[in-house]
């Protein structure tokens, strides 16, 4: 531990160094690991985001750090900020086992209820609180409506800060309410993986890192952990990539579903009431893509009518009035349309050519086969797939096709009640396999899991490292269906690389030029995350509507009972008013760049030359235009 001396330099400059703090000594007091130490002694100083390994203690970290301002700042609250629900309870349980400074309240903030918490509301729970832990967009409400200060907050924590991005909740408690206060907080953020998407450059790391650090206004920390103070299962991780034989599903099979679940639709919902149906039913071509047959069969009679039940308790909690009216029918449709699916128990009522589809997909064979063979006897594990849909068929298929085997599905949307009720059993192992999507990828506490399956495929970095850090016993082995282990593994060791160098970062020239990229970004809407063009001109409902009027929107004006076709295959209702050039807009983003009087884009004027680069509005690319950042590409 640190001598007395060193620490006095420490001191937060909240207060004068002359100033002495019993929580402080009590936090040093204590046996933290020597890269634990470090970071938070930069916490201490100033603005930082501490990046380490999965299962390395950084939730300690912010603890200690929220435990010295608590005791330096007296007057003040702090708040621990998590990217999801399941996260809450968590931490906030780790606030209350480690936090020294008692009898200080902590507070769990989430959920759609809180739309209506009002002025008093949030004054009664800051007296009551001064731990605050909860989800993102309860605190940027509260921020931006003026519920609360950042006057009245020491110290402001951003668990799983790699979500900090665009127009993000975290990104705007930062850029609406922190950075233009008067007397800011201090900023902590904490990571495995501070880049977010793809990856194929040095040059796309180093960019997300400064991103990050002026977004967070804030210093990134790397220590170097001990692997003889710190005994990660990480470092003796085996990953390996599965192979399985046998063609994609043939063609005619999911044409066959395609129709058939049109069908079901129609029979489900003769008047197209209810619009959620057709997005639910529609991925289950999916489910019988990667599943077969009898996950298909499960999920419709079983999946279908508790996605829908979770969707109207969704509804029920907004506020406005179109979201209750659905909910309301949703209600009053639920009974109908699970007599309905009844219809579709016996086989004969099948479409004929979906009844010859093979019962299981030679990759769910392959998966049963390495449970048998291997992973049964190492113990506990989680398979991950991209679909909530896809978790309880997989699950039940699991425990119908490999004896001795117990499975559930997990996903963000239960309840709460059902997720700590899964994880209990996961973790006194009479649960041996989750089913989960990435839900589970960050954050949660997952002791003894020897081993980890990735379904289906993933596309960044952050998942790779998020993904493979659930599995934290010794020797663990980590399986890949669709990746490659070796690409994951080295985009990991650049980004690595990238944190632990603070030098390179440095150039002028490349801070000058993310500094630009943030400048030349453009806000679509206060309240909806945008759909950003590479030209940083964000696609939302208000320019696609100018976008309908000039591509002929008055030759195609549709009718509330007008159905087109959906992205899933099939049919939904359009909005009306709204024309299908408007919606071809919202989702065909034109690709154009003004730089340096150079313009290249696709005239979107009409329909005839949609797709047609015209030389007086887009002349050709030259050698002197500039070449696009990292993020464009």
């Amino acid at each position: 531990l640190k001598t007395a001396s060193v620490r006095s330099r420490l001191v937060s400059p909240w207060v004068s160094r002359s100033t002495t703090f019993p929580g402080l000594r009590q936090i040093m007091a204590l046996m933290l690991r020597d890269y634990q130490e470090e970071s938070l002694h930069h916490a201490i100083r100033e603005n930082t985001i501490v990046v380490l390994p999965t299962g390395a203690g950084k939730t300690l970290i912010a603890v200690k750090a929220i435990d010295h301002f608590l005791s330096a700042v007296p007057g003040k609250c702090t708040i621990f900020i998590v990217p999801t629900k399941a996260l809450v309870k968590q931490q906030a349980e780790e606030c209350t086992k480690h936090c020294t400074e008692k009898g200080q309240g902590v507070s769990q903030l989430c959920g759609n209820e809180m739309d209506g918490w009002d002025g008093l509301r949030w004054s009664s729970e800051l007296r009551k609180s001064r731990i605050l832990v909860g989800t993102p967009e309860v605190f940027r409400q509260a921020l931006s409506k003026g519920h609360m200060s950042p006057q009245r907050i020491s110290l402001i924590v951003f668990d799983e800060c790699h979500n900090a991005v665009g127009r993000s909740p975290m990104a705007r408690i930062m850029t609406e309410s922190i950075k233009s206060a008067s007397e800011a907080p201090r900023v902590l953020g904490l990571t495995a993986s501070f880049a977010a998407g793809a990856l194929k450059r040095k040059r796309d790391v180093e960019m997300s890192k400064i991103e990050l650090e002026l977004l967070l206004d804030a210093k990134m920390v790397c220590p170097n952990v001990d692997s003889k103070t710190f005994a990660s299962a990480t470092t003796d991780q085996s990953f390996e990539r599965v192979t399985y034989p046998g063609k994609p599903l043939e063609a005619r099979f999911l044409e066959a579903a395609e129709r058939f679940l049109q069908e079901v639709v129609d029979k489900m919902d003769p008047h197209g009431r209810i619009t959620s149906l057709p997005k639910v039913v529609g991925r289950m071509k999916h489910v019988l893509e990667e599943l077969g047959q009898e996950g298909f069969n499960y999920a419709l009679l079983h999946n279908v009518i508790k996605q829908l039940e979770s969707k109207m308790q969704d509804l029920v909690l907004l506020s406005h009035g179109a979201a209750r009216a659905e909910a309301q029918l949703l209600k009053q449709e639920l009974p109908k349309l699970k007599a309905n699916l009844e219809h579709y128990k016996k086989p004969e009522n099948m479409d004929e050519t979906l009844r010859n589809a093979p019962a299981r997909s030679r990759k769910v064979e392959c998966l049963f086969d390495l449970l048998r063979t291997q992973l049964k006897a190492m113990g506990k594990g989680i398979i991950f797939v991209t679909q909530v849909i896809m978790t309880v068929p997989l699950a039940h298929m699991i425990e119908q096709n490999v004896s001795g085997i117990t499975s559930s599905g997990f996903y963000g949307r239960m309840q709460h009640v059902d997720q700590n009720r899964l994880l209990t059993r996961f973790r006194d192992g009479s649960l041996q396999v989750l089913v989960a999507t990435e839900a589970l990828l960050e954050g949660i506490d997952v002791p003894d899991c020897q081993w980890v399956v990735r379904f289906d495929e993933f596309r960044t970095t952050k998942s790779h490292i998020q993904g493979s850090g659930r599995a934290r016993s010794l020797s663990s082995r980590i399986f890949y269906f669709a990746n490659e282990p070796i690409h994951e593994q080295a985009r990991a060791r650049l980004m690595s690389s990238v944190a632990h160098d603070p030098v390179a970062l440095a150039t002028a020239e490349l801070r000058e030029e993310v500094i630009a990229h943030q400048k030349r970004r453009r806000v679509a809407s206060k309240d909806v995350h945008p759909f950003e063009e590479p030209n940083f001109q964000p696609v939302h409902f208000g320019n696609g509507l100018e976008r309908s009027s000039t591509a002929g929107a008055s030759k195609s004006s549709a009718k509330t009972s007008t159905r087109t076709v959906s992205s899933s295959g099939l049919r939904r209702r359009r909005v009306p008013g709204f024309s299908r050039s408007g919606c071809r807009d919202l989702m065909v983003t034109s690709w154009s760049r003004v730089t340096k009087g150079i313009s290249i884009g696709a005239d979107w004027t009409s329909k005839k030359s949609s797709s047609r680069l015209t030389s007086e509005t887009s002349p050709r690319k030259t050698a002197s235009a500039v070449e696009p950042c990292s993020s464009q590409r």
